[in-house]
């Protein structure tokens, strides 16, 4: 039978652990409800067993030995109360979560310290809502060091605001700037980050999204569309229009930068014409291509020093992504040096999906060509088009040597007086809707475009809009799974420790 020292040791730590588990989950899962349920059973089973010896024994004997256990545990509450509430008052603030969910990006400070003139923030909530706490936190940390009213209503004493401001559920925020506020429904840390940005920044620079060839489509809200891409523009303070390709001739002069999706069908050359005259009179262009397609743009870019060879790059050290093959999704870690990169080191991963490569020769002496990201020493070209129903990664070609490859690059053409800038990216899906807020792929291109417009003060990584960094693989259920079974191996070996220490001390 299980005496009562390992009762007690087993109910204290399946209890610790059961709390500790919805800390970090944010929410009680199964193996926090059954650690707490068998925890507290333990607990009770040792103490019901004292007791019982209580009744049993004498008096005069027990009583000083049950006194002082249970004036150290009243000792015990006093002091965990009173630490509580002095770390609560105080402004000593420690992050120890594993996404350092509270460790607010710069990007969030800078977006914030734009926002000029008065602002205040309200927390919708319901009664016993779990979450609003973790909210609080994250709204008291974000405002730090600046005089912002915070203040938390209940939803039903404010069926005015519910109606105004459109809440739909509890734990939602409304930011104010002056006269204007928006809805934040999932406030996290990048949620708020794009409602500060959004506020403080209207339109400042000119965005053309190029269409009409078969470009990347903007208004397409799905997976495979880049309507993602065109709001974090937005956010990011451009004013995003369109132009046609088909018609255009010339690119209007209030551009400020020029974005081509890798068109699927030929553009123009009067189009082609027009981005070449706009760039030598200092006009920025974001150019994307893909394997899959020829279109014309691929030769312009080769024009301007940054040829790609019709091949598929293969990296064999890229795992599998959303169940392409090995090697076809390169999943960057090398990143060149450059304004465009600033921060991206090589635990900050971009992910690419069938990308093709670019080599870069300066057109003119005067010309500036930088690599900004490489794959692994191990990849090549796949010149010929890939067997259909391959399940395992190419072999490489004889012809072909491994080595770093070139999957985006920035350029700056000085042209008398101008100097016109081009980042070209060889895939265009990693900023496609499934893929733009994976790890940094978001950072990477918006980074890009302010380079690209001569912004470098907001280049900057911004904070992920979900805790931890999205992947195209599920990393939150993984991390769920190590907050749940992934603690019981340590666990066990505290409790089977516990046990062994006390039986020691009976021997």
């Amino acid at each position: 039978m299980i005496g009562k020292q390992e009762a007690y040791a087993l109910g204290f730590v399946t209890c610790a652990f059961g709390l500790g588990s919805i800390q970090l989950q944010g929410e009680a899962q199964a193996f926090a409800v059954v650690h707490i349920v068998v925890g507290v059973a333990a607990l009770l089973y040792a103490i019901a067993r004292d007791v019982q010896r209580l009744r049993s024994a004498r008096r005069d004997v027990l009583s000083r030995p049950v006194l002082r256990a249970f004036g150290v545990l009243l000792l015990t509450l006093v002091a965990g109360i009173g630490l509580e509430r002095l770390a609560a008052s105080s402004a000593l603030r420690f992050d120890l979560t594993f996404e350092g969910e509270f460790h607010v990006a710069p990007a969030t400070r800078e977006a914030l310290a734009e926002l000029e003139g008065a602002v205040s923030m309200t927390l919708y909530r319901d009664p016993g809502d779990p979450r609003i706490r973790r909210t609080r936190m994250l709204l008291e940390e974000i405002t730090r060091g600046r005089e912002i009213r915070l203040t938390t209503r209940v939803i039903e004493d404010a069926p005015e605001d519910e109606d105004r401001y459109g809440i739909g559920s509890s734990n939602s925020v409304v930011v104010h700037h002056d006269q204007d506020w928006l809805l934040v429904e999932r406030p996290t840390e990048g949620a708020l980050f794009e409602a500060f940005a959004r506020l403080g920044r209207k339109g400042d620079r000119v965005l053309y999204f190029s269409t009409g060839s078969g470009e990347g489509d903007i208004q397409e809200g799905g997976d495979t569309g880049f309507s993602g891409l065109a709001v974090g523009f937005q956010t990011e303070g451009f004013d995003v229009r369109v132009l046609p390709s088909p018609v255009m001739s010339e690119i209007p002069s209030d551009a400020d930068l020029v974005v081509v999706l890798a068109p699927e069908r030929n553009m123009r050359r009067d189009a082609l014409a027009a981005l070449t005259a706009y760039v030598e009179r200092g006009g920025s262009v974001l150019a994307f291509i893909d394997p899959a397609s020829e279109s014309g743009l691929e030769g312009w870019l080769g024009d301007f020093g940054l040829s790609s060879p019709a091949a598929l790059v293969v990296d064999p050290v890229s795992d599998p992504v959303d169940g392409e093959i090995r090697g076809l999704s390169p999943i960057v870690f090398n990143y060149g040096s450059h304004p465009v990169t600033t921060g991206l080191e090589r635990n900050r991963n971009s992910v690419f999906r069938r990308a093709r490569a670019f080599q870069l020769r300066k057109p003119t002496p005067e010309d500036r060509l930088d690599a900004l990201v490489f794959t692994s020493p191990y990849a090549w070209l796949e010149h010929a088009p890939l067997p259909p129903g391959l399940r395992d990664l190419p072999e490489r070609p004889a012809s072909e040597r491994p080595r770093y490859l070139h999957l985006a690059a920035a350029a700056r053409y000085p042209r008398g007086e101008h100097e016109g800038r081009i980042v070209a990216f060889g895939d265009r899906d990693f900023v496609s809707n499934r893929y733009l807020r994976a790890l940094y792929n978001l950072d990477l291109v918006m980074n890009a475009a302010h380079w690209a417009v001569a912004w470098t003060d907001r280049v900057t990584l911004r904070p992920k809009s979900a805790g931890l960094i999205q992947f195209p693989v599920p990393i939150q259920n993984s991390m769920k799974a190590f907050y749940g079974v992934g603690l019981l191996i340590p666990e066990i070996l505290l409790i089977a420790g516990a046990v062994a220490w006390f039986r020691q001390r009976r021997a």
